[in-house]
């Protein structure tokens, strides 16, 4: 699961707890994160929606095989990568 925070949040071990109580107490048990990534940005359309194609490609193979020049900022892609290869070596 990616979360982008907003202002005045910070990772931490009790707000990632709270993510996951929140999602089982609003959906159940069995929509339970089993992995949640902050990132700062989310790559998006420039009609604003959240291209999920990219972030699983990015979870999976670790790159992104596709076009990403309808994005509306190309460079989240990379931040993402970058974000996603640090919790690996974790």
């Amino acid at each position: 699961m990616f979360v982008r925070l907003a202002e005045g949040y910070h990772v931490s071990e009790n707000l990632e707890n709270t993510i996951r109580n929140s999602v089982i107490t609003q959906i159940g048990k069995i929509a339970q994160p089993g992995e949640i990534i902050f990132v700062d940005t989310l790559p998006k359309t420039v009609s604003g929606k959240i291209m999920r194609r990219l972030l699983k490609e990015i979870v999976t193979s670790g790159t992104v095989a596709g076009d990403v020049t309808g994005l509306e900022d190309p460079t989240t892609v990379e931040h993402i990568k970058a974000v996603v290869g640090k919790q690996e070596q974790v």
